[in-house]
C-alpha cells in the first residue's frame, strides 16, 4: 500500500524552471554564455538578443576614508590578483592616480578615478562578480581605511530558465544548461522557482543579485534593495523562503516579447 503521507512529505511540488500550468506562454531560445540552473532569472548575455547569462555584481566601489600620507604604501586583490604595490608618491591626487592605474593594469578590469577618495572597479567579462579583498593601507603616520559596495551592471531581463525541453530525467548534478547550450527562457507564462524571502500572492518580483548566500544568486525575492525587478512580474503562490533554504513559489511573466 502506498504511504500517502510519505509521498507528500519527500516529493517536491515542482521542479525548479517547471512550467507550472497551462496558461499561454512565450518561451524563447537563447544561447548560454556560461552554466545556467534550471529556474533562474537570467539577463542579456554577450550578444544581447542572443545569449544569455546570470546576474552579476561586476562593478565595486572602493571608498578610502583618508587622504594618503607620506610613506603609506597601498596593497589589494581584485578577484584574488593582487596589484603591483603602490608606494605614496607626492600628494594624495598623485598616489591614488598610480593606486587607479594598478588596479586597471590587471586582466578584464577596468578602474576609474570617480572622487578624490574613491575608485570604480568592473569586471569586464561581465560574468564575474567583482571581489575587493585584502585592502591594506600600512606605513606613515596614519593609515586610511576602506569600504568596498558591489552592484550589478545588468539591467535587461530576458526571463526564466526553464527546464529543457529534451531532457527525460533530472538528477543530482545534472540540472543546469552549460555554457554554449541552447537555452529555453520563459517571458511570458508561470514558473516553479525558488524563493530566498517570505512572499505573499501578487508580491512584485526580484531576481536576487544582493545576497550571496551559496544557490541564492538568481533566485527570486519581494526585496528591492539592490536587487533586479522584473517589471509586470507577480508572485501567484505565497512561499516562506530564505537564502539558505528557498522554497517554492510561482511566478507570472509578461516581459515584452
Amino acid at each position: 500500500m502506498v504511504d500517502v503521507n510519505k509521498y507528500a512529505d519527500e516529493l517536491d511540488p515542482y521542479l525548479e524552471g517547471q512550467i507550472a500550468d497551462g496558461r499561454a506562454k512565450v518561451v524563447i531560445s537563447r544561447t548560454a554564455d556560461q552554466i545556467l540552473d534550471f529556474g533562474r532569472g537570467v539577463v542579456a548575455g554577450s550578444i544581447p538578443g542572443e545569449t544569455v547569462k546570470n546576474i552579476t555584481n561586476s562593478q565595486a566601489v572602493l571608498d578610502f576614508d583618508a587622504d594618503f600620507v607620506t610613506a603609506n604604501t597601498i596593497d589589494l586583490k581584485v578577484n584574488g590578483v593582487s596589484i603591483a604595490q603602490v608606494p605614496f608618491n607626492t600628494d594624495q591626487a598623485t598616489t591614488k592616480g598610480d593606486l587607479v592605474t594598478a588596479i586597471d593594469n590587471l586582466v578584464n578590469v577596468t578602474a576609474t578615478n570617480t572622487a578624490s577618495r574613491t575608485i570604480t572597479i568592473v569586471i569586464d567579462d561581465g560574468l564575474s562578480n567583482a571581489s575587493i579583498a585584502d585592502v591594506v593601507v600600512a606605513g606613515g603616520a596614519s593609515q586610511a581605511g576602506s569600504t568596498v559596495v558591489v552592484s550589478t551592471l545588468d539591467t535587461i531581463v530576458e526571463g526564466i530558465t526553464i527546464v529543457r525541453h529534451n531532457q527525460p530525467t533530472l538528477i543530482e548534478g545534472d540540472d543546469n544548461y552549460q555554457a554554449l547550450d541552447q537555452v529555453s527562457v520563459m517571458s511570458r507564462g508561470t514558473a516553479a522557482v525558488k524563493a530566498i524571502a517570505t512572499i505573499a500572492y501578487k508580491d512584485d518580483v526580484y531576481i536576487n543579485v544582493a545576497d550571496q548566500t551559496a544557490g541564492a544568486v538568481g533566485r527570486f525575492t519581494n526585496v528591492s534593495t539592490g536587487n533586479l525587478k522584473i517589471d509586470g512580474a507577480k508572485f501567484i503562490k505565497s512561499a516562506v523562503g530564505t537564502p539558505s533554504v528557498p522554497a517554492f513559489t510561482v511566478v507570472e511573466l509578461n516581459l515584452p516579447a
